[in-house]
């Protein structure tokens, strides 16, 4: 059974750079696990105005940065539904022309659920849920550089896939609720990977818009106070934010179980947020789990759908049915052989013996033959 190893951040937030188990990657194998750690370092450079499609580079002096670790682990317990659940941990850094910040900490916790809706020849149809808890709020009062968003996010997407040989394009769009009266955003992206026997190359545009407006009670000098204390940089907290990025990747697969992807983007346009650039580096591991509780085998990363043409999407292992009985059970030693298999090796044996019996009674009479040929 084939599966894709090149799964990387589970769900596309309103600043995630990439999704941890991705959307041409994300598998529902039963008895599938798959582990996975993500780091992302973003800088700012600039931050686009309200009105949008243009931007304002940030003062001279002033900076911001951040370093992300992201680890998560997805589960398919049984075909075709999927559990995952995925942290943070991130440092940020911003300068202005005072002084310099730095917050470290774990950040947030997201747990999520997918379920694949339709199952085609060539395309697939997936809803995604998620619940993202932040370990901490934002609070416009305190003397700290922002590292993460601070709010509880609900999230729903609709994902669509399609295989066309080497060729996997996918889209996706959804809605993503903030609590605290933040702005709710609608998510939304489309992409293409190409690939080869172990290895891909993939790009995408992904981004978000305002849904709901903001309704927050915070001043606009909480804003300014807040934007200086991270640079200048509205990277988090922002008011109705709107953002397009592109990120271009490279995925390999190595050992069978274990794949690398490597990647980087740069904004495009948007509305009060900042606007940067980001590179990446994920490591993912998977293997497919035995229902009966007997040992794990890995997973088979390196035979994944549209290496050839006679190769479907996906094997169709999402019909409920169980697998193993697709499969002979193992033979055991101690018990004798069912009687037909008895019979059958009685009779291979005694067809045997006749051959040779025949063969023998051949070799005499050639020999009796030629003794009265040679007698005179």
């Amino acid at each position: 059974m084939s599966v894709c190893l090149l799964s990387l951040l589970f769900f596309a937030h309103a600043q995630a750079s990439t999704p941890l188990f991705d959307e041409v990657g994300r598998n529902f194998q039963p008895h599938l696990w798959e582990f996975a750690v993500q780091t992302d370092y973003y800088q700012a450079t600039a931050n686009y105005t309200p009105g949008g499609g243009q931007f304002a580079s940030l003062n001279s002096g002033f900076s911001y940065n951040l370093l992300a670790f992201d680890f998560g682990a997805r589960w398919v317990p049984t075909s075709p539904w999927g559990l995952y659940a995925n942290a943070q941990v991130a440092n940020a850094e911003s300068k202005n022309s005072i002084d310099t910040r730095r917050n470290s900490s774990f950040t947030q916790v997201n747990l999520g659920s997918d379920y694949l809706l339709f199952n085609g020849q060539s395309w697939q149809v997936y809803p995604d849920f998620s619940v993202l808890v932040p370990v901490d709020r934002v609070d416009v009062s305190r003397d700290d550089v922002l590292n993460h968003e601070g709010a509880l996010e609900v999230s729903a997407r609709m994902v669509g896939r399609v295989r066309w040989k080497h060729l996997a394009p996918f889209a996706f769009l959804g809605f993503n609720y903030r609590d605290e009266n933040r702005a709710s955003l609608l998510p939304y992206g489309v992409g293409t990977e190409y690939l080869f026997s172990s290895w891909s190359l993939g790009g995408e545009l992904r981004g978000h818009s305002t849904a709901i407006k903001d309704k927050s009670n915070i001043t606009d000098s909480q804003r300014t106070a807040q934007a200086l204390r991270n640079g200048g940089a509205l990277k988090f907290d922002s008011t109705d934010p709107a953002l397009l990025e592109t990120h271009f990747w490279f995925k390999k697969v190595f050992a069978g179980s274990f794949a690398l992807k490597l990647g980087g983007g740069t904004s495009i346009t948007g509305a009060n947020t900042s606007a940067g650039w980001d590179v990446f580096a994920l490591l993912s591991y998977s293997f497919v789990g035995n229902s009966n509780s007997r040992s794990s085998s890995p997973a088979k990363s390196q035979a994944r759908p549209g290496d050839n043409d006679a190769e479907k999407f996906q094997e169709e292992t999402n019909d409920g049915v169980n697998q193993n009985l697709f499969y002979a059970p193992a033979s055991d030693p101690a018990q004798p052989p069912p009687a037909s298999k008895q019979k059958q090796k009685a009779d291979e044996k005694k067809n045997l013996q006749n051959e040779m019996d025949r063969t023998e009674f051949q070799i005499e009479l050639k020999s009796v033959k030629k003794k009265k040929r040679s007698t005179p």
